[in-house]
C-alpha cells in the first residue's frame, strides 16, 4: 500500500526567503487535520522537515490524523529563537492571516510554543483574537517544566491535554 505525500510551504515573496507562514503536510486528506502553533520557524521548507516538524507529524500519523499545519507566532525563519522578539517586523505582515486560515481548517489546535513565561503580549494578541472560545490544546509529558512545552523539548510518550493560557491572568506584561 502506497501513500502519497503532499508538502507545501509558504513563503513570503523575496529572493531569499525571510518569513515562513505556513508548512503544511497531507498524506490522507479523508482524515482529520491537526494545527500546530509554535515560536517561529527553523530550517524546514517545502521539502526539509526539522526536528519539531518531524515529531509533530509523528505523533499526527500515530494519532490518525491525515494532514498538519504547522504555523508560528512570528514567521520569521530563525535556528535561534533567543533572538527574537515581540516587534511587529518579526511577526510578518501576513502572519495572522494564515494562523486564522489554519486553525479555521483544523479538526484539532494545539501550541507548542513554549513556556507562557515569554512573549505573552503576542500570545495574548493571538489568544484574544483568533484562538479565543476555541478548544486548544498542548502536548503534555507529565514533566514539571513550564507549560505549554515547546515540543522539540518534550519527553517521549506525549499526548494532548487541553489548554488554559496563563498569560491572560497574568497582569505582568512582558514581551
Amino acid at each position: 500500500m502506497g501513500v502519497k505525500m503532499e508538502f507545501d510551504a509558504i513563503f513570503d515573496n523575496t529572493q531569499s526567503p525571510t518569513f515562513r507562514y505556513s508548512l503544511k503536510r497531507i498524506w490522507d486528506s479523508n482524515l482529520k487535520k491537526a494545527t500546530v502553533i509554535m515560536l517561529n520557524p527553523s530550517i524546514a521548507n517545502v521539502l526539509k522537515n526539522d526536528l519539531s516538524i518531524n515529531r509533530c507529524l509523528n505523533f499526527c500519523i500515530d494519532n490518525n490524523y491525515g494532514s498538519l499545519e504547522v504555523v508560528n507566532l512570528f514567521a520569521f525563519i530563525e535556528t535561534d529563537s533567543k533572538k527574537l522578539s515581540a516587534k511587529p517586523e518579526f511577526i510578518g505582515c501576513e502572519n495572522n492571516k494564515y494562523i486564522q486560515g489554519a486553525v479555521e481548517s483544523a479538526n484539532t489546535i494545539i501550541v507548542a510554543w513554549g513556556s507562557d513565561k515569554e512573549y505573552r503580549s503576542r500570545k495574548k494578541q493571538v489568544w484574544n483574537q483568533i484562538l479565543n472560545n476555541k478548544t486548544v490544546y498542548y502536548f503534555e509529558d507529565n514533566s514539571s517544566r513550564t507549560l505549554p512545552v515547546h515540543i522539540s523539548r518534550l519527553a517521549n510518550g506525549f499526548y494532548l491535554k487541553e489548554y488554559r493560557p496563563t498569560f491572560l491572568s497574568d497582569q505582568r506584561e512582558k514581551p
